[in-house]
């Protein structure tokens, strides 16, 4: 039976107050948390993020842990997955800008000051699609007052570890949780990405048909 991870940020390895990157507010950024979490929001995705980043950690980090909550993964973690399987996602464009540079970031054309520190190879991540994998047999939560066919609050999360899943995921049941793979999890550490840390989630065969 295959394994499936949630996939969080390392919280241990920063030295910039518990952040690598701070972004630099854009619009409906307070709500960036939502908007990149369902395709449903692609008309007010911003068409690029501009973070203030401790360089002594982000060229180093492939999943770096910032303040918007938001998957932020290097252009290498992103081609490692996809060399596994395709996946359907929006990427939307990050620069890192170098948090030593203390003045106005814009020159007199309102474009970004040439002299700054960039890194230009990390996307935000929004997953199109919701796997159907969810065990409502053996998962423990408690119905949602609006619709008690589908779960509220899960005490306890359980999937079917189905024939066929992409390397990174979302279900619908809890849509804010970051799913991958038992071989993309592999694959990762492989390749020494850093970042980013891995819970097992417990898992069921699906019953033959």
């Amino acid at each position: 039976m295959k394994k499936i991870y949630s996939i969080n940020w390392d919280y241990n390895h920063s030295e910039d107050m518990e952040r690598d990157a701070f972004h630099i507010p854009f619009e409906n950024s307070d709500k960036a948390s939502t908007l990149f979490l369902s395709s449903r929001y692609k008309d007010k995705l911003p068409d690029y993020i501009l973070f203030r980043a401790n360089f002594n950690i982000i060229p180093e980090f492939d999943y770096p842990l910032t303040d918007l909550n938001v998957p932020i993964l290097s252009d290498r973690m992103i081609s490692i997955l996809n060399e596994i399987d395709d996946f359907e996602a929006i990427f939307t464009k990050v620069i890192m800008l170098d948090d030593t540079y203390l003045e106005s970031i814009y020159d007199e054309t309102g474009n970004l000051k040439s002299e700054i520190k960039t890194a230009l190879n990390y996307k935000a991540l929004t997953i199109v699609n919701r796997e159907d994998c969810f065990d409502f047999e053996n998962s423990i939560y408690q119905p949602s007052e609006l619709n008690p066919n589908k779960p509220g609050f899960i005490e306890k999360l359980v999937l079917k570890s189905t024939e066929y899943l992409p390397p990174i995921f979302r279900i619908r049941e809890t849509p804010s949780k970051l799913l991958i793979t038992e071989s993309a999890k592999s694959a990762l550490e492989k390749n020494d990405l850093k970042g980013c840390v891995f819970e097992e989630v417990e898992t069921t065969s699906p019953r033959p048909i």
